[in-house]
């Protein structure tokens, strides 16, 4: 029997647990089936404004977490890294990104992007910011979401998109 190379799939997300939602449930979950089927997982997600990176967490057995110091301004969608995890991407096969309309998992896309690597990007909910009850958020953000939604276009090899607002 051939000794075969592991495809490692790097998933990234502005949250991770232990914040608690759809994105971060769902990135546990698939990565754990994935490693059940022989995939090596790694999750990158924000640590806000620099909280410490020894949060402990409803973490994987499976999986390797990777918290990247973040500045946050306002909102999860304006999340910064301040840091790009180059050595954790070398060792990426594949890149999931998990979005919505955030700044923090295209930063890093990109780079990944520029390495060579493979792009995947889940688009939960495109220009939902178009038809927010809030009219500021409204007004700002939905031109901010259309042109992030434009450079994930060009940074993505594939999109999978649920669908257009929720």
């Amino acid at each position: 029997m051939k000794n075969r190379h592991k495809i490692t799939i790097m998933h990234v997300s502005t949250n991770y647990l232990p914040v608690v939602g759809g994105i971060e449930l769902s990135i546990k979950y698939i990565s754990e089936v994935l490693a059940n089927y022989g995939f090596n997982n790694m999750i990158v997600s924000s640590i806000p404004n620099k909280i410490r990176a020894d949060i402990k967490s409803l973490e994987p057995s499976c999986t390797k977490i990777i918290k990247v110091p973040s500045v946050r301004i306002l909102y999860d969608e304006l999340t910064i890294p301040l840091t790009i995890p180059y050595d954790a991407l070398k060792r990426a096969n594949i890149v999931l990104s998990w979005t919505g309309s955030s700044f923090f998992p295209y930063l890093i896309c990109r780079e990944a992007k520029k390495m060579g690597k493979r792009i995947v990007t889940y688009m939960i909910g495109v220009e939902y910011l178009r038809n927010h009850h809030n009219t500021i958020i409204r007004l700002f953000g939905s031109p901010y979401q259309q042109s992030l939604t434009r450079k994930w276009i060009e940074t993505s090899d594939l999109i999978l998109v649920t669908n257009a607002f929720e």
